[in-house]
This record gives structure tokens, C-alpha cells and sequence, in this order.
């Protein structure tokens, strides 16, 4: 299969191409008879199909064949070109649909991330509100029992200044009684040795009398 070499607008690189192309694609021993088609490539319009030329046809003829042969090859590969676009554009829309695919699985695991990640710190902020009421509960308790163990102190202080002050007034009615009790004793020990001295010189005087009495 060859390449047409009647088309202006074929760049030199585009002919190679598609001559390297076709050459190694398809088999050298065979040809299809289709009818020439108009492309973007701007392909020349082909002349109408010849009746086969004898052996006696001159050169003028067999090039007007060798046109249509070249015409025909063309049109081939005008729909190589078109079955590589359509295959082109199949692979296009798969790769797109399977990065669309892609990029909703990620989207959708970045959401049950986020969902996650909002859920643990809603959880985080219950358990913290709860441990930061329950502290202050038992700050509060703690305040409370604080201030009930002040009361108490200075209600035991106040009771054991009146146990000191009742201790001490005992303790002073105790020493006046013992006071009273000693100056009672040393009362009556006081008047018994006036006693005894008024008895003694009493008996003094009357042995005394009676020596005198006795001398006269």
C-alpha cells in the first residue's frame, strides 16, 4: 500500500508518518477498490474509476489507474485515521471516566475522613466538657468543705476560749477555796493555842497564888 504524492497540503514529516505507518500495518499484497472521500487533509477529488487497459493502452492510462489505485489507498487510510481517532477518543473517555471515578472515591473517603475527624472532635469536646464540669464540681465541693473546716476551727476556738475561761475561773474558785479553807485551819489553830496559853498561865497564876498563901 503506498501513499498518495498528489497532495500539496501533505507535509513531507506527515507523508513519512503515515508511509511508516501503513507499510508496517497493513499487507503489501493487498488492495481495496473504495471510493475516494473529501477530509480535513484536503485530499484532491479523484477521477472517476477507468475501464481496465488492455496491453495496448498507452502510459497516459495506466497512470490514470495508478491515480485511482492511490486514490483508493488514500480513502483507506483517510479511515485508518478516522478508526485511530474514534479508538483516540474511546481511550480518552475511559481514562476520563476512570480519573472521574478516582477522584470521586477520593472525595468520598475525604468526606468520611472529615465526618470522622468532626465526630471525634465533637466526642473530644463532650468528654472535655465533662471532665471541666466535674472538676468544677469538685472545686466547688472542695470551696464548700474549705470554708465549713474554717467555721469549725474558729467554732472550736471560740469553745475552747470559753473551756479556758470556765477552767481558769474553777481554777481561782478552787485557790479562793483552798485559801479560805487554810485561814479557817490557821483560825482555829490560833484559837486553840490562845486557848491553851490563857489555860497554862491561868494555872500559873493559881500555883502561884497558892505558894503564897502557903509562905504566910
Amino acid at each position: 500500500m503506498f501513499v498518495c504524492l498528489h497532495n500539496p497540503s501533505l507535509s513531507p514529516s506527515l507523508f513519512l508518518s503515515l508511509y511508516l505507518f501503513f507499510s508496517l500495518s497493513s499487507s503489501s499484497a493487498s488492495f481495496r477498490y473504495v471510493t475516494c472521500l473529501k477530509t480535513d487533509l484536503a485530499w484532491p477529488s479523484c477521477p472517476p474509476p477507468n475501464p481496465p487497459l488492455s496491453q495496448n493502452q498507452n502510459p497516459e492510462m495506466k497512470s490514470g489507474r495508478s491515480h485511482e489505485t492511490m486514490c483508493e489507498q488514500r480513502a483507506g487510510q483517510e479511515q485508518e485515521r478516522m478508526r485511530l481517532q474514534q479508538h483516540y477518543s474511546t481511550e480518552r473517555d475511559n481514562l476520563v471516566q476512570q480519573r472521574q471515578r478516582e477522584v470521586g472515591t477520593m472525595e468520598r473517603e475525604a468526606r468520611a475522613a472529615l465526618h470522622q475527624h468532626q465526630h471525634q472532635t465533637q466526642e473530644w469536646r463532650q468528654h472535655d466538657a465533662q471532665v471541666i464540669s466535674n472538676l468544677e464540681e469538685q472545686v466547688s465541693s472542695l470551696r464548700d468543705e474549705l470554708q465549713q473546716a474554717h467555721s469549725q476551727r474558729k467554732q472550736q476556738l471560740l469553745e475552747l476560749g470559753v473551756l479556758r475561761e470556765e477552767e481558769r475561773q474553777r481554777a481561782a474558785q478552787d485557790q479562793e477555796a483552798s485559801l479560805g479553807r487554810l485561814r479557817a485551819e490557821m483560825d482555829h489553830i490560833c484559837l486553840e493555842l490562845e486557848t491553851s496559853h490563857k489555860a497554862e498561865r491561868q494555872l500559873a497564876q493559881e500555883k502561884v497564888g497558892e505558894g503564897v498563901g502557903v509562905g504566910t
